[in-house]
């Protein structure tokens, strides 16, 4: 041996972890949020003081808050983007994987800087 490994490297646990990532927020935080957002504010379940606009523009104010908004809006990207992925290749709708890589993976990526400029803008 010349000291040089076989071993292959590739990128593919990233997006794998980014799509697991990406399905527990769809999976945990997303019906909490719609519970939230979609029943119990329309049905007054939840005291109108305690989501007023100025508690609300308060808590995205706090940076650590962001980072958490953050996760919510991008990391489902990456899961749609790796499911979106593996299902047109592995069902032959597209032969061109490394184009439908980036189109995808390069999605997730671009709708995650915009989360991240617009959450650092607000």
């Amino acid at each position: 041996m010349n000291g040089k490994s076989s071993i292959q490297r590739s990128h593919e646990p990233v997006w794998w972890g980014l799509f697991s990532a990406g399905g527990v927020v769809a999976a945990v935080f997303l019906p909490v949020l719609i519970l939230i957002i979609g029943l119990m504010i329309p049905f007054d379940l939840i005291d109108e003081a305690a989501i007023s606009y100025e508690r609300m523009q308060h808590a995205v104010d706090n940076f650590f808050m962001k980072m958490i908004l953050w996760a919510v809006i991008a990391l489902p990207f990456f899961h749609f983007a790796h499911r979106f992925y593996f299902t047109v290749t592995h069902t032959g709708l597209w032969k061109h994987k490394a184009i439908l890589a980036v189109l995808s993976y390069g999605g997730a990526i671009l709708g995650s800087v915009i989360a991240a400029v617009l959450l650092l803008r607000v």
